[in-house]
């Protein structure tokens, strides 16, 4: 898929980054069996973001937001690796929560590799960033780096200043100070992660939370899981307009068939 993508979007195979996203590709293929966060996974992620890449370029074509290779190649590594070396369920251990902590082990394991390539710091960094903003642990609340993460874009994109979204590019968030374009690769990375739970089918969605449950050692997927995760954690809406076009009717649908089991007193998936 990564080989393909550099044919299509005309990648120069000569540049760290291009490198990098074929390296990438290849530790993604290193085994990991988890329920949810596998190898599987990893692949969904990239075709999904193939998917985001191409019809996010082609609605801004001759515009200042299309994506440039550089951003595509950096969005290729992300969905290969931001869940690399994932050890099982989220970031809230023992009732405690580390933000970003797995996408953190990630980064640290790619990190020798891409840099034996000659992908410089700053690149790293933007990387980095994009990918500990796929932390969308359940119960998180605020102290999400992706929610966050959506606070910035609709400050950049919406015009939304009902809060002061300058307190929140600490840390990791500082790169997206002056930089839209970060938190528009980082909101195209977030999406491409939670497609396949939110945007394809009820029944691909029923598939993806029994999974991301059991995987937490949690028989209780339920159509009440499916609302909180799509209220609570996503806004009941697709943010990026590629996302919107792709995916947003089918979100909607998913909504009213979690609230119509709801209705008729389903409580887990595990009953009809």
């Amino acid at each position: 898929m990564v080989a393909t993508a550099i044919q299509e979007f005309n990648l120069d195979m000569d540049k760290p980054l291009v490198k990098a996203a074929m390296l990438a590709s290849i530790m993604a293929e290193y085994p990991n069996e988890l329920q949810y966060h596998g190898n599987e996974h990893y692949r969904k992620v990239l075709f999904h973001v193939l998917r985001l890449i191409s019809v996010h370029n082609g609605m801004f074509d001759g515009t200042n937001r299309k994506l440039t290779n550089s951003h595509i190649a950096i969005l290729l590594i992300g969905a290969c690796v931001h869940d690399l070396g994932h050890e099982g369920g989220d970031n809230l251990r023992d009732g405690m929560y580390t933000p970003g902590q797995m996408e953190q082990f990630a980064m640290n394991l790619s990190r020798p590799y891409f840099e034996e390539l000659g992908v410089d710091s700053d690149n790293f960094g933007e990387l980095e960033t994009i990918v500990f903003c796929t932390d969308i642990t359940f119960f998180a609340g605020d102290n999400s780096p992706c929610v966050r993460m959506k606070k910035i874009y609709r400050h950049y994109f919406w015009d939304d200043d009902r809060e002061d979204v300058s307190m929140m590019m600490m840390g990791k968030l500082r790169r997206f100070e002056d930089n839209p374009r970060l938190s528009l690769m980082a909101m195209i990375l977030h999406e491409a992660d939670v497609a396949t739970s939110a945007g394809l089918s009820y029944e691909q969605t029923i598939k993806e939370t029994i999974a991301i449950m059991e995987e937490r050692g949690l028989k209780i997927a339920g159509p009440k899981t499916v609302l909180a995760f799509l209220r609570e954690q996503l806004g009941e809406t697709m943010f990026s307009e590629a996302s919107k076009r792709l995916y947003g009717r089918v979100m909607m649908e998913v909504i009213k068939h979690a609230e119509a089991d709801i209705e008729r007193g389903r409580e887990t998936f595990y009953e009809d």
